[in-house]
């Protein structure tokens, strides 16, 4: 239970006193408050479903498996064609553990020349993520940073091989990137919707929601970045200290911090900070 369903926007209310005036559709202004509550729950779905840790956690091992298995499957081609586009639905998973338990088992052989065996080898590496995915084996999220508009450049152009110190390969991470907004981007939904009046119909405007509400944000987006592992067994310390390097030296090479800056709380991320609040402490 994620807790949405007593924050509920009356739908029928909202929609069914809408009218029309001037080419632009208007809301009572009445339902001011329903109306932003459904842009609040809009967000709240996407911050705790869409992109949940576990959500895009799976999202990525799919990516994985799918991008593995297009040598056999040829999706390009695939979604050039409607009638083998159809085909590709969440039984594609089912196919890919099949034919990786047949390929084990000697059922299925690709015979043939070296690419054969690559196709072979990669559709066996996808059947085990489909497994992992089932057994809930699933990457792991190493860290989440929230990005402000001035950290855009720092975290922007991250790549795996940027914080791999020590025994942590490029391969072993996985980048990510998202953000979560009302609807409107960094801009304020209200601004663009027009509301009515009872006593008249004929005439629209827009209003301040700051008037009626007290729980309006001051900023509409927020931008994350995120760092999985693909190797459950990854030293996370290691991954986070690695983007510590990385953040402070991108800071200096740039001059982005005066001789007597705190590099730390500059750079948006401070690791001993982040692993102390992991940890409890």
């Amino acid at each position: 239970m994620i807790g949405l369903k007593a924050g509920k926007p009356n739908y029928n209310r909202i929609f069914q006193n809408a009218v029309i005036i001037n080419n632009n559709l208007c809301f009572n202004v009445k339902n001011d408050n329903e109306l932003f509550n459904l842009f609040q729950i809009r967000y709240k779905q996407y911050k705790q479903i869409y992109y949940h840790k576990t959500t895009t956690a799976i999202d990525l091992m799919v990516a994985d498996a799918l991008f593995k298995v297009d040598s056999y499957f040829d999706f390009l081609k695939s979604i050039s064609n409607y009638k083998e586009y159809s085909k590709l639905d969440d039984t594609i998973l089912h196919r890919i553990s099949y034919l990786a338990s047949s390929i084990e088992k000697g059922k299925i052989d690709f015979e043939g020349d070296g690419d054969s065996k690559v196709i072979s080898s990669e559709i066996i590496q996808a059947g085990k993520l489909v497994e992992r995915i089932k057994n809930r084996e699933l990457y792991v999220l190493i860290l989440e940073q929230t990005i402000t508009e001035d950290m855009d450049y720092l975290y922007g152009n991250i790549k795996p091989e940027d914080i791999c110190i020590d025994s942590i390969k490029p391969d072993d991470l996985i980048i990510s990137f998202y953000s979560v907004d009302y609807g409107n981007k960094s801009k304020n939904p209200f601004n663009s919707i027009y509301f009515y009046k009872d006593e008249n119909k004929k005439e629209s405007f827009t209003i301040k929601i700051q008037n009626s509400s007290l729980s309006v944000p001051k900023v509409f987006r927020q931008k994350f970045f995120r760092v999985f592992s693909r190797n459950t067994s990854i030293n996370r310390e290691t991954v986070i200290k690695g983007l510590d390097v990385f953040i402070k030296k991108k800071c200096n090479n740039h001059n982005f911090l005066s001789p007597k800056t705190n590099q730390e709380s500059e750079s948006g991320f401070n690791s001993s900070e982040y692993l102390n609040k992991k940890r409890g402490i």
